[in-house]
């Protein structure tokens, strides 16, 4: 689970979890839409204003990673996401490496906003980007945090394929269902407990599936034979999982399907040498990757942000992980 789509990805200084208030998804008082409406049809925030600001967010975005710019992404990027992509750019920076070789183009930008509306307002952008002979959707969790703000990301992530089809009203606004907090926490609980061999809610939670079952599969291996997943170069491994709070608006899908978001993880891992040893981290950072100097350790902690673009079933059966994004914000 190293490497987790680094696409669009550092950091904003006034956080969005502390402007939305962190898991309080009550309205603040006298925002509602029709009592403060900015958009050309009433709206706080209408589809042209939205299709531009998403336009202008990879505009933005992109110049920033081409040139490593972590004062430029401050200002289009929030947290969980803005950890990771701060930590891109550092490693960059310090190993004198490109983050992109140009910037990239999207074929098409599709914006679907919340029609039930209080500030922020949330915005998930999907962007058509050429990738080889084919096309590769990227999804992109928006936010408008009041009438003068610009569009800022919290979370992306990679699609299998493009994304589904929501349910809107007459305008072309869509519908949204109740926030998906506690299925991230949910997330987090199963993880953990299925990593370690602890019982585990049954049925699953999540659909089995490279992002769900065969991650937690991987880091059980790890945990219970690491000398045999390393090479013997490791004594032990520790894992944990917890869920990130920041809003996670949930976009309704057409014909009763559930609906779709992007959930947010932590995932730490710590290694340890066996005894009377060292991990060591060449020059070239080539053994536990650019994020972490050379040098000699006692042990290594990896903290990641693991994004996972979910369906969410309207039968409560298991949620579908369909695309992830993330990486690395801390290693030492």
């Amino acid at each position: 689970m190293r490497a987790l789509q680094p696409i669009v990805m550092v950091a904003f200084a006034a956080t969005l979890l502390t402007a939305c208030g962190g898991d309080d998804t009550s309205a603040p008082a006298g925002a509602q839409q029709v009592a403060t409406g900015q958009g050309s049809d009433g709206s706080l925030l209408s589809l042209p204003q939205a299709q531009q600001g998403a336009e202008q967010w990879w505009s933005e975005h992109e110049q920033a990673l081409l040139q490593r710019d972590a004062q430029a992404m401050a200002h289009v990027d929030a947290e969980p996401l803005a950890l990771v992509e701060l930590e891109v750019l550092r490693a960059a920076r310090a190993t004198n490496q490109a983050v992109i070789s140009g910037t990239r183009q999207p074929s098409a930008t599709r914006v679907h906003v919340a029609a039930e509306q209080s500030w922020p307002v949330p915005v998930l952008a999907v962007y058509d980007v050429p990738a080889g002979s084919g096309t590769q959707h990227f999804a992109v969790l928006l936010s408008k945090l009041n009438p003068s703000g610009r569009l800022v990301a919290t979370a992306s992530a990679a699609l299998d394929a493009a994304e589904p089809a929501f349910d809107t009203d007459a305008a072309g606004y869509v519908h949204m269902g109740a926030p998906a907090n506690q299925l991230a926490a949910t997330w987090a609980q199963w993880m953990q407990a299925t990593v370690h061999g602890s019982p585990a809610p049954n049925p699953a939670p999540f659909a089995a599936g490279k992002f769900t079952s065969d991650a937690a599969t991987a880091d059980a291996g790890l945990l219970h034979d690491p000398a045999g997943h390393s090479h013997s170069s490791l004594s032990a491994v520790d894992f944990d999982y917890a869920p990130v709070a920041m809003p996670e608006p949930v976009f309704t899908l057409a014909g009763g399907r559930g609906g779709f978001t992007i959930l947010a993880e932590r995932r730490g891992e710590t290694l340890h040498p066996n005894q009377g040893q060292a991990l060591l981290q060449d020059g070239q950072r080539r053994n536990y990757g650019v994020d972490l100097a050379p040098g000699q350790y006692q042990q290594i902690t990896i903290q990641s942000v693991v994004l996972l673009a979910t369906r969410i079933p309207q039968d409560r059966s298991p949620a579908e992980v369909i695309g992830n994004g993330g990486g690395i914000y801390q290693e030492g």
